[in-house]
């Protein structure tokens, strides 16, 4: 995802905004200093990969994106129901992963074609498709 995410038109987004959060977090905890790594670097794996060295108890970078994966095993013992709402076209989160996903019972999976990544929209004024659809799959008995 990561990955991609350096790719899409959004990676100039995301690391604008998290350079903001971070300078955030910075001016409340002086003893932090990310600065060179917004001024120098471009590549949000990069930058992940830094922060991940200098400030986590993970010992590599693989093992910390490995504790977020939900690949694998990971989800085969769900018990609680759970949806995974995805689009064909997400260009952040590419639908290959749906293949490594354990498929319990509980899980239940819906795709569209289009969607983009959290898009959904049908006007820019009203509740998206997939917000309509969550409140109805919540009020129903």
């Amino acid at each position: 995802t990561i990955e991609a995410l350096d790719r899409s038109i959004y990676a100039r987004h995301f690391l604008m905004k998290w350079h903001t959060s971070l300078q955030h977090k910075q001016s409340h905890w002086p003893e932090y200093d990310f600065s060179d790594l917004f001024y120098t670097e471009t590549s949000l794996m990069h930058i992940t990969s830094e922060l991940v060295r200098r400030h986590s108890t993970y010992r590599t970078f693989n093992k910390y994106l490995n504790d977020y994966a939900l690949t694998g095993l990971i989800l085969a013992n769900l018990k609680i129901p759970a949806t995974i709402i995805t689009a064909q076209d997400d260009p952040i989160i590419p639908i290959g992963g749906l293949n490594k996903l354990a498929r319990p019972s509980t899980l239940n999976i819906t795709m569209t074609t289009k969607g983009g990544h959290a898009g959904f929209l049908d006007s820019l004024l009203q509740p998206s498709w997939v917000e309509r659809s969550i409140a109805s799959s919540l009020s129903e008995p």
